[in-house]
């Protein structure tokens, strides 16, 4: 494979944003993700609009809250997302496929509460510290890369994570969602019973309970001449290479403190500006 350009910061400085899955509660007449396969919900909602079909089934609302100490406390550090889908309500059809849990693990855990309805709420890290790499497997472009991301290699983030689950936990005992019947689900998870009733069990949860909320950033990133592990100018163009841009979240020298989906078609209009302003073309304001 010939080496066209010198980039070092290709594949560096991968950044997500890890979410905690799992923290799950039950609660009466309410909607699941089993009731989507009830064909009188799919009637409902071709008739009527109404039933699960009606609802936004990712997220029902989310929180932005700071856990930590220090620093800015109005500078959130986790986000907290209530899902009305939760984690048991599929039987294990999907959910340990998606998050990459161990089936068995996941069955020996949730099987005691399958039928019930509930809801989950997720935690997810806005600002991690730890960072991973996308490298190259072999000289064979068929091969797929090397992807680590090294998830909680900085400690601070696994102590924020910590932290997040135990706020969650808070907001799961108001009023607001007990007076609707809500229980935690508070069975160990496998793996954390010998620590279950001390301080250490929310730092064995995120070990065993955290997944990439599929949020990945940073690969190629903005920076100037004078940053080694720059990949692209202010204006998205590549280093040492002519004629070839980078328009994604890839360009983030540090991931956003939210979704990233906004922010990547921001990118992409801003890019499109770039490129008319490069050949002469008008822009439209």
């Amino acid at each position: 494979m010939e080496v066209v350009a010198d980039v070092p910061g290709v594949g560096q400085n991968l950044q997500d944003h890890l979410g905690v899955y799992g923290l799950t509660w039950t609660i009466p007449n309410t909607a699941s993700l089993a009731s989507l396969f009830d064909t009188s919900a799919l009637d409902d909602y071709v008739m009527y609009k109404e039933g699960p079909y009606s609802a936004p089934m990712g997220d029902y609302g989310s929180a932005w809250v700071k856990v930590m100490g220090g620093g800015d406390p109005q500078y959130p550090d986790i986000q907290l997302y209530l899902s009305p889908t939760s984690f048991h309500g599929d039987h294990g059809l999907f959910i340990p496929y998606i998050y990459g849990m161990d089936q068995m693990k996941y069955l020996s855990y949730y099987s005691q509460i399958f039928g019930q309805t509930g809801f989950t709420l997720m935690v997810s890290l806005l600002r991690p510290k730890s960072r991973g790499t996308i490298t190259l497997k072999s000289s064979n472009p068929k091969d797929k890369p090397v992807i680590d991301p090294k998830f909680l290699s900085d400690k601070e983030d696994l102590l924020t994570l910590a932290k997040g689950v135990r706020f969650a936990l808070q907001l799961g005992e108001t009023s607001a969602l007990k007076s609707q019947g809500a229980t935690f689900y508070n069975k160990a998870v496998p793996g954390c019973e010998s620590v279950a009733h001390r301080n250490k069990y929310f730092i064995c949860y995120v070990q065993h309970m955290a997944s990439s909320y599929w949020h990945p950033a940073g690969t190629c990133k903005m920076g100037p001449t004078t940053d080694p592990l720059a990949v692209v100018d202010d204006r998205l163009r590549v280093y040492r290479v002519s004629g070839l841009r980078v328009v994604d979240t890839s360009i983030m020298p540090v991931i956003v403190s939210g979704s990233t989906n906004i922010p990547t078609i921001m990118i992409a209009e801003k890019a499109t500006d770039l490129i008319k302003s490069d050949w002469d073309v008008e822009i439209d304001v």
